[in-house]
């Protein structure tokens, strides 16, 4: 559970971090309601919003945006980052409400963990993912 928290986070981060997408704060300085941006957000910009929280450390903006659904608690989910110093997110494929992820995952002791799997977006959040270790 863990690893898949951490696919999804280094995938969505890289994302976010190549390029831009919307943003509740950004919305918010237009005029709309971060809960209005989150639902108007395609489920790729909604993944890549993800990791790119996980990516400044916005464990709390990773929750809310999917985070609650991984079955773990607020402590676990960011634990479970510990060992991480970078995460790059590529979005392969996008069908409907499911994207499809690959994320590299950097560690602190230089060593590299690559996961692929999908996630599945709801409304501006992650509420599923099935994600696995590739490497």
């Amino acid at each position: 559970m863990l690893l898949v928290a951490v696919l999804a986070v280094a995938e969505i981060a890289h994302k976010l971090l190549h390029k831009p997408a919307t943003t509740a704060a950004a919305a918010v300085a237009h005029g709309r309601p971060a809960a209005l941006a989150a639902r108007h957000r395609s489920p790729a910009g909604t993944v890549r919003a993800y990791f790119a929280a996980i990516s400044r450390h916005d464990y709390a903006g990773a929750w809310k945006l999917g985070g609650r659904d991984t079955g773990q608690s607020y402590s676990a989910f960011v634990s479970g980052y510990q060992g991480t110093a970078r995460d790059a997110v590529t979005i392969l494929s996008t069908s409907g409400r499911v994207v499809t992820a690959r994320l590299t995952a950097t560690q602190t002791d230089g060593s590299i963990r690559t996961y692929q799997g999908t996630y599945t977006v709801t409304s501006g959040v992650i509420t599923s993912s099935d994600v696995s270790r590739t490497s």
